[in-house]
């Protein structure tokens, strides 16, 4: 399939199907001595937001800090650096001292970013301790209501399949989680798209909604609200399952088999991070998850806490990272 891309970069994009799971491990972590971070925290901790204030990383960053603050009688600054799509917040924390003050909340566009700049992106799996997954999420794949042709999953790709090249799809940029969750879409559904960027996920709803494009590929915390107010209509979400905020919606992979892209959230910390401090922010992390008031303020946000152990994460960034390389290698994605 092919995905043309408009816009200034003009792209041209040739997909490829297949994913890859992977088995890439992380780097043993230094052991501390059991002393080291026992009065962790005894300042302010800054919690670095690779992106500007008001997106999902900035609002999920903030009940987080603000819950550990109650818990352990110290800020949680949120300190937002945004650059280089994400990579410069991602660089701080990678070069910052591991003391336990200075942690990173990202999304998986960390595992994303290497695969598009092998030469200059920070590597998780060598550069950065895992934490904590905080979330997966869904993205959504948005329509106007009442559009004919795109009244379903299935009815949209049969129209892109009927008139190739004429089906326009918007999403956050070129090389954003979104992207690529449309480059695989269009691999494994063998349907040729055009892909429109657009500079955040917000004006790639707004533009589904004013009707400059046919859909757009949005994350669930931008997408939910014009849901709910009946300004768009939600044709599947991109998880392996249908969401328990949306149970309504489908996902993609029950109209094109084995498809499966979360959006997840996560937290980090520079490497070498010392056990002692580790287990303990894990351990309030996972607390934190079950506890109403947090709970509802994520499942507001259409994100389900899961507040994993650091394995966890690793896991899952160990997986996705030979996935995206592949994709970004054999459908030539290209960033300015």
């Amino acid at each position: 399939m092919t995905i043309v891309v408009t816009g200034r970069r003009n792209v041209l994009l040739a997909a490829a199907a297949g994913a890859s799971t992977a088995a890439a491990a992380f780097p043993a972590r230094a052991q501390a001595p059991a002393s080291q971070g026992s009065d962790w925290p005894n300042r302010a901790v800054r919690i670095v937001v690779p992106f500007g204030a008001g997106g999902p990383n900035d609002v999920m960053a903030r009940i987080v800090g603000e819950r550990l603050r109650e818990r352990l009688g110290q800020p949680f600054v949120v300190e937002n650096r945004p650059g280089a799509g994400g990579s410069t917040g991602t660089l701080l924390v990678s070069q910052s001292a591991p003391d336990g003050y200075t942690f990173l909340f990202h999304s998986s566009a960390v595992t994303i970013a290497p695969a598009l700049n092998p030469r200059q992106a920070i590597d998780p799996r060598r550069d950065l301790t895992p934490v904590s997954l905080v979330t997966d999420v869904p993205m959504t794949v948005v329509a106007r209501p009442g559009a004919p042709g795109f009244g379903s999953m299935a009815e949209a790709l049969a129209t892109a399949r009927r008139n190739p090249g004429s089906v326009t799809v918007a999403t956050s940029g070129v090389g954003s989680a979104n992207h690529l969750a449309l480059a695989m879409l269009g691999a494994m559904a063998k349907t040729e798209m055009v892909h429109v960027p657009y500079r955040s996920t917000a004006q790639s709803v707004t533009a589904v909604i004013a009707g400059e494009v046919n859909l757009a590929i949005a994350g669930i915390v931008e997408a939910l609200g014009h849901y709910r107010e009946g300004r768009v209509k939600l044709l599947a979400v991109t998880t392996g399952r249908r969401s328990e905020v949306l149970p309504e919606v489908p996902t993609i992979g029950e109209t094109v088999q084995g498809y499966a892209v979360p959006l997840w959230f996560a937290m980090w910390a520079p490497p070498r991070l010392p056990k002692p401090i580790l287990d303990r922010i894990s351990a309030e992390l996972a607390a934190m998850r079950d506890v109403p008031a947090v709970r509802d303020r994520f499942l507001s946000l259409g994100a389900p806490p899961l507040m994993t152990p650091p394995d966890a994460l690793a896991a899952r960034a160990a997986e996705e990272m030979p996935r995206w390389q592949r994709l970004v290698a054999e459908a030539g994605i290209q960033t300015d």
